[in-house]
């Protein structure tokens, strides 16, 4: 039975806040920052987890399963498993959202994509702290900068093969434009495109170390399932009710126990959860004095 884990923290759809925003209200600067507001949590995380500790191979970052004749053994790094296993897992859920928003970002069409005067604004910070002396010159080739996000130019470019569209994700623009900043701040309509190609590639890093590390603490967490119980139910006391990590694909008969466990612990979890709330509604019984005799 698939479990949909609540998220510890409020989820704001992707695009939220610039939907909200009036055009040309508070600038370039704003829309970059509201930007990096919607998605600053899934980039840390992911860069978090990709650089995970307590692994003895360079480059990966995280403790292995040892593979041997086809069965898992880990008795030299049991120890740092369950180390590992146990910092990550209250976390998890956070990270599972976290790489939903990178795969969205990095494969799906944009909920908003960039439109030329989105592109302006964003533009206008970048071109801004150039010197004034060339405003014409500046403001002609903001504007052909502006013009990648014309729709024609994605489809001729797509059509012909003649030029790579830029990607469209809000985001991949606002983190050019900071890098460019710290750069060179000018920059040319084919500049812009590889600054855009190159953050597009590093935010792609970055979703696929998280993936890894997903991966391995699911096959961990069913390893300490099946070899040390107690450990594992011991890292789930940690955990609220969204523990539940979806596994990659449908599920053998034998793998019923461990997701019958995963669900008995999220209702337990979901019932204690609950109580508070429900003894805040209930209101304790008005108690009176008894007068003194005599009184």
């Amino acid at each position: 039975m698939a479990l949909t884990p609540k998220p510890p923290v409020e989820v704001i759809p992707a695009g939220k806040n610039l939907a909200r925003r009036k055009q040309g209200a508070g600038g370039g600067m704003t829309v970059i920052n509201e930007t990096f507001t919607e998605y600053i949590d899934a980039i840390t995380i992911a860069n978090r987890w990709s650089q995970e500790t307590e692994y003895p191979k360079a480059g990966t970052g995280l403790p292995t399963l040892v593979y041997v004749d086809g069965s898992e053994q880990i008795p030299s790094l049991f120890d740092a498993l369950k180390r590992t296993h146990a910092r990550l897992l209250p976390d998890c859920a956070r990270a599972n959202f976290a790489s939903d928003q990178l795969l969205q970002m990095l494969v799906l069409p944009p909920d908003i994509p960039v439109s030329y005067d989105m592109a302006m604004e964003m533009l206008g910070v970048l071109y801004g702290a150039l010197s004034k002396r060339k405003k014409d010159e500046d403001a002609t080739a903001m504007m052909a900068c502006a013009d990648l996000f014309n729709p024609i130019d994605s489809i001729l470019g797509e059509s012909t093969g003649l030029w790579q569209p830029v990607p469209k994700h809000p985001l991949i623009l606002a983190l050019a434009v900071k890098a460019r900043i710290a750069k060179s701040p000018f920059v040319s309509p084919s500049e812009l495109r590889e600054e855009m190609i190159a953050v597009q590639k590093k935010l792609r890093l970055l979703f696929n170390g998280l993936e890894r590390s997903l991966e391995w603490l699911r096959k961990a967490d069913r390893y300490l399932f099946d070899h040390d119980r107690a450990a594992w139910e011991a890292a789930y006391t940690r955990v609220g009710t969204a523990l539940y990590m979806p596994p990659p694909g449908e599920w053998d008969e034998e793998d019923e126990p461990y997701h019958y466990a995963l669900e008995k612990l999220w209702e337990a979890k979901e019932a204690a959860e609950s109580l508070p709330a429900v003894a805040c509604k209930t209101k304790p019984a008005k108690r009176t004095r008894k007068a003194k005799n005599g009184g």
